[in-house]
């Protein structure tokens, strides 16, 4: 997996995602939203985050999935 399309289907078959530099937190599909979770127990809608930019991440090319 790399990008941002490999991620998505990698959520669509039920995995969880995250970028290689994230530590303790992860993307995984809910219903149709991208959540974004952590070890600390938040989760917030990826795509709908005001306080955060997406835009490096749709571009990134470290995506990778978690066991």
């Amino acid at each position: 997996m790399t990008d941002i399309g490999d991620a998505i289907q990698e959520m669509r078959e039920g995995g969880k995602v995250k970028r290689k530099d994230w530590k303790g937190k992860w993307l995984e599909l809910e219903e149709s939203t991208i959540m974004l979770k952590s070890d600390a127990g938040q989760s917030h809608g990826w795509l709908g985050d005001p306080d955060e930019s997406i835009a490096d991440d749709l571009d990134a090319d470290d995506w990778e999935g978690l066991d």
